[in-house]
């Protein structure tokens, strides 16, 4: 009996996440960057600028000063999104995510424009991801 050996040098990909093997520093590397690119497009931030963090100093306002966001689906939608990313490869991004969670049902123009702000961060850490 003939046992087939595969390959797993070569990247492949479960459950659409692309799994990329380096047998010569013996490391394996989940990266959602083709995700992130589906968000930027979705989103039509292609044109946007990538940021080094992902938030900035004067996203916490307090409530006298917010705005009410009319599109509660797509913010929704958005924080969804972020929330996929966090879970599978991109925890750096957890704590703003839970931050625009919390707003999920009351959200301000402030949180829309800190939700795009994480977009801009992914954008240009798109080929981030977990090494084992």
């Amino acid at each position: 009996m003939e046992i087939k050996e595969k390959d797993i040098s070569k990247p492949f990909k479960v459950l659409g996440i692309p799994f990329m093997r380096d047998t010569h520093m013996g490391t394996l590397k989940l990266s959602q960057s083709e995700y992130i690119n589906s968000i930027i497009r979705r989103f039509k931030m292609e044109d946007c600028n990538p940021m080094v963090l992902p938030t900035d100093k004067c996203s916490h306002l307090e409530e006298s000063q917010m705005i009410a966001f009319d599109n509660e689906k797509l913010y929704q939608v958005l924080t969804g999104s972020l929330m996929y990313a966090v879970m599978l490869t991109r925890p750096n991004i957890g704590y703003m995510t839970q931050f625009l969670l919390q707003a999920n049902m009351n959200q301000s123009q402030q949180d829309w424009i800190v939700a795009k702000w994480v977009v801009h961060y992914l954008k240009g850490s798109k080929d981030f991801g977990i090494i084992y």
